[in-house]
């Protein structure tokens, strides 16, 4: 009697199993959708209808942002889908949420809408700058890379102010602006927009407006203050077991300390 009980439930995890494993392969594997895609340096880039290559100067952008990062390395080669893989955005989206894009694995799927110049990324009435918004993804790719799946999310429980405030660091690096000037600035917009209770940040960049949560925005100032002032490494920042509270209360301490001065 047992074993014939058994026996379906057998069945049952087996099939569940398969499916589960089938799922997880199609999202790491999204190319499977394309017949084929565009070759571009470290990049392969998919699309429907294809991508041609009239827009690369965008994908240089995020290229030269990620290369300031101490993760990067020449031979890791990503792959970028701009559209065309709507089954995989529905899993993603039910899985980790909805975003402007996601970075897992070597893949970076897009999902907000991108206007014709690939310069701003749309979703619901917010935008993220299109080249930016892909360095960020790209450096979670090389996060998983280089620190390893058992020592990068969701596997190890790395504070999410660690774990998304860097990619925001790197994304939002200026070739035209002081970057102490630009943490100064942008710690007294924090301090202002959190006053006013909304969820949503503008955030000046080289190219406009972008717009990026208050909780990431946070740790991107954060992650900037440690790295930029204190001259800590992101792995060190890693190790360290100081607490978010902590880190920002010094921040702000640093700042009235420089107002004062000035």
């Amino acid at each position: 009697m047992k074993k014939r009980l058994l026996i379906p439930f057998f069945r049952i995890f087996f099939f569940f199993t398969l499916m589960l494993s089938g799922l997880v392969c199609f999202m790491l594997n999204p190319q499977v959708l394309f017949a084929s895609g565009y070759k571009y340096g470290q990049l392969h880039i998919y699309a429907s209808p294809k991508y041609n290559g009239g827009q690369n100067d965008r994908f240089d952008k995020a290229i030269s942002l990620i290369r300031k990062s101490e993760l990067y390395h020449s031979s890791f080669q990503i792959d970028v889908f701009l559209n065309g893989a709507k089954p995989v955005n529905f899993l993603l989206t039910h899985t980790m949420g909805d975003a402007y894009a996601w970075g897992y694995y070597n893949n970076v799927v897009i999902n907000g809408a991108i206007d014709e110049r690939f310069e701003w990324n749309h979703l619901r009435k917010y935008q993220r700058h299109f080249s930016r918004t892909l360095a960020h993804e790209m450096i979670h790719c090389l996060q998983s890379d280089q620190l390893g799946p058992l020592h990068s999310r969701p596997l190890k429980k790395i504070p999410i102010w660690k774990w998304e405030g860097y990619p925001e660091y790197i994304s939002y690096l200026s070739a035209v602006k002081n970057e102490k000037q630009v943490l100064i600035e942008n710690i007294r917009r924090f301090a202002a927009f959190k006053k006013s209770g909304k969820t949503w940040i503008e955030v000046e960049i080289d190219e406009g407006k972008s717009y990026t949560s208050i909780d990431y925005m946070k740790a991107w100032l954060m992650i900037k203050y440690l790295l930029d002032i204190k001259g800590m490494t992101y792995r060190q920042i890693l190790k360290d077991e100081i607490k978010e509270e902590t880190v920002f209360n010094e921040m702000i301490n640093w700042l009235q300390q420089v107002s004062i001065t000035k």
